[in-house]
């Protein structure tokens, strides 16, 4: 599980059941790091089951693949 902030990309790479994002302040963070404490998150997350998850999210083949759909759809849009 991951307390970090909103900006930087984090949002855009993991799902929201695998993290809490804080805005980028110190109250912000404490918070939401108080708050995973509190809810004991650390007791109802399998780190093996994380880690499956993001290795198949973000395998090599996957990522090749997404990114050959985006130079696609880039080639057939109309030229401005």
């Amino acid at each position: 599980f991951v307390v970090s902030t909103n900006v930087g990309g984090v949002p855009e790479v993991l799902p929201s059941d695998m993290a809490y994002l804080s805005d980028p302040c110190v109250s912000s963070l404490t918070e939401n790091l108080s708050r995973a404490i509190k809810e004991r998150i650390i007791d109802h997350v399998n780190p093996f089951e994380f880690h499956e998850r993001v290795k198949r999210m973000y395998c090599w083949g996957r990522i090749a693949r997404e990114t050959v759909n985006v130079y696609e759809d880039a080639l057939n849009r109309p030229r401005l």
